[in-house]
């Protein structure tokens, strides 16, 4: 694939309108965790019961500067598809499996389909590593319909939810598997100096040249490890715009999430629970440079996100 076609895929960032819900907080039911029995349990990347695990290991190959994940590594991971009315399908953003009906990504992955009204949101391909290649293990999904945090206002509030038409199926023999979500009374800085697991299907490397710019994008999902930074210290030598909606993760061995890695998941195997929870949704990665990729903090928005998938359930709407 040449270089401005891959580049096209990733207009769909820039493309349009999806069948939007705008859920007022004020009219949704009292917060009740909704996480799934099974949640977190089914990934094949080997508990981090030892963080040295990674810090030792070569786990760098070239998000950018990550290694590929393999199929079992993040059961929960899913791509997010368009289509416009040329009825090409364009690969969008990802998502993280949070029950059988529901999917976790970012607001903006939404958002950025109404640039285009020629596009929406159609399905969802799950049990895949691959970006551009279809394969007879995909499980392919149809769209119920999107929904956008009330509040959204990039980089503020980044956070939505894709509801499917149909359930996933879940169950000890299914290759899929939800990851579950913290609850929100975790203190912010529980975290901190923790390494977490990030994934995306986008940018590896880009280079300016005088000629223009040389963008590598992979086919296969990546994987990076990064470091919890302290919030206090990511507002006072980063941004002081951000705030508890924020987590920092810390560039180091130029390792950092990139354009197109929206939607993925930040994830934490939970020592004592046995399990993998999401903490972080990727808003913006500096693809390598020396500075923090920052991520919606997930434990800011468990309430809004349960209590949502609560009010868009059939026995609710």
């Amino acid at each position: 694939m040449q270089i401005k076609n891959r580049l096209f895929i990733y207009c769909v960032l820039l493309l349009a309108a999806s069948n939007f819900y705008f859920v007022q907080a004020n009219s949704l039911p009292n917060y009740k965790s909704r996480n799934d029995p099974n949640c977190g349990l089914k990934s094949n990347i080997p508990a981090l019961l030892d963080q040295n695990f990674f810090r030792k290991s070569n786990f760098s190959l070239k998000i950018v500067n990550g290694a590929n994940a393999q199929l079992g590594d993040f059961p929960w991971m899913c791509r997010l598809e368009a289509k416009n009315t040329s009825t090409d399908s364009m690969f969008g953003c990802s998502g993280s499996i949070i029950n059988s009906r529901f999917l976790l990504t970012s607001a903006q992955c939404l958002w950025n389909l109404r640039a285009n009204k020629t596009a929406i949101m159609s399905h969802v391909v799950c049990n895949t590593v691959l970006q551009f290649t279809n394969t007879s293990a995909d499980v392919r999904v149809l769209v119920s319909k999107t929904i956008m945090h009330p509040k959204y206002n990039f980089p503020y509030n980044d956070i939505g939810l894709v509801k499917l038409e149909t359930d996933l199926d879940l169950s000890e023999g299914s290759p899929l598997g939800s990851i579950c979500l913290p609850e929100p009374e975790e203190p912010i800085n529980s975290l901190d100096d923790h390494f977490l697991l990030a994934n995306g299907w986008g940018l590896q490397w880009f280079e300016e040249q005088p000629n223009g710019t040389i963008v590598v994008i992979g086919n296969t999902l990546q994987k990076v490890l990064l470091k919890v930074q302290a919030q206090e210290k990511c507002t006072k030598e980063f941004d002081p715009s951000l705030n508890n909606d924020h987590l920092c993760m810390e560039t180091f061995g130029n390792r950092s999430t990139c354009l197109g890695d929206e939607g993925g998941s930040l994830a934490h195997y939970h020592q004592t629970k046995k399990r993998w929870f999401t903490y972080g949704i990727p808003i913006k990665g500096f693809c390598g440079e020396p500075v923090p990729s920052i991520f919606t903090r997930i434990t800011t928005f468990s309430k809004w996100i349960w209590e949502t998938v609560a009010a868009n359930t059939e026995k609710n709407i």
